[in-house]
């Protein structure tokens, strides 16, 4: 599902989800997913769009989609490591 066709991000900023979609596109590999991350929070900040748990979820299904189905494995013990971490 495009992010413009998302109930969580209804009423957001076009240009905003341009780019997010953009960077989405641009990950090829587990380890450009800390920089595609850093991109899309200064991203929403610049845009002054809040990250909501919707917004977070979708965007975590999103990341995990745009990858490779070998490489969604290396996403998911990402996931998980950065939650054990906070």
């Amino acid at each position: 599902m495009a992010f413009v066709d998302h109930p969580a991000f209804a009423g957001i900023n076009k240009n905003f989800l341009i780019t997010l979609e953009r960077t989405l596109r641009s990950i090829k590999d587990p380890s450009q997913l800390l920089p595609a991350m850093m991109t899309i929070s200064n991203e929403a900040q610049r845009y002054n769009v809040q990250m909501t748990p919707e917004r977070q979820q979708a965007l975590m299904v999103e990341l995990r989609n745009s990858l490779p189905p070998s490489k969604r494995t290396q996403f998911d013990a990402f996931i998980r490591m950065m939650q054990n971490n906070m």
